[in-house]
């Protein structure tokens, strides 16, 4: 029972790590987007 309840809390940080690298890329990529229209228009 113990084990089990330690795989899900490792599965619920796993997830939350995923979740949040995966909001930090997205935010990253949007950025670098708007970085490169300023550069083309100028």
């Amino acid at each position: 029972m113990n084990a089990i309840m330690d795989l899900t809390r490792v599965d619920v940080l796993f997830v939350e790590d995923l979740v949040y690298l995966m909001l930090i890329t997205a935010r990253n990529a949007r950025f670098r987007r708007k970085i490169e229209m300023v550069v083309q228009r100028s």
